[in-house]
C-alpha cells in the first residue's frame, strides 16, 4: 500500500455512528461486510500501527493506535477502522 500516513487512513459512513456490526466467537473479534445481507466477515487485508511506545494515556497506559483496512471476499467492499485507546476509556456510550 505504500507508505501511508495514520490520518489519511481514514473510515467510510458506512463504519461511522454504529453502522459496522461484529461479533465475538471465542477472543477473536469479526466484523460484517456492512452491504451483504448474509453476515460476510470481512478479512483484514493491512495496518498501521501508530502506537507511541514512550507515550502514555491520560489514565497511565500505552498509547496505542491501529488502523485496520478491511475487506470484503465476497463484495470487494473495502474500508478503514481504528482501535485506540485515545479516546473514550469507559463509562456509557452515547451517540454523539
Amino acid at each position: 500500500m505504500g507508505a501511508r500516513s495514520w490520518e489519511s487512513w481514514h473510515g467510510s459512513n458506512d463504519v461511522f455512528n454504529g453502522n459496522l456490526r461484529g461479533t465475538t466467537d471465542t477472543d477473536y473479534f469479526y466484523f460484517f461486510c456492512p452491504k451483504c445481507p448474509d453476515n460476510q466477515i470481512l478479512l483484514v487485508s493491512d495496518y498501521i500501527d501508530d502506537s507511541n511506545k514512550t507515550k502514555r494515556t491520560k489514565y497511565g497506559h500505552k498509547d496505542i493506535g491501529i488502523v485496520f483496512k478491511i475487506k470484503c471476499a465476497k463484495c470487494s467492499y473495502k474500508d478503514y477502522i481504528k482501535i485506540t485507546n485515545r479516546g473514550w476509556q469507559g463509562g456509557t456510550f452515547q451517540n454523539t
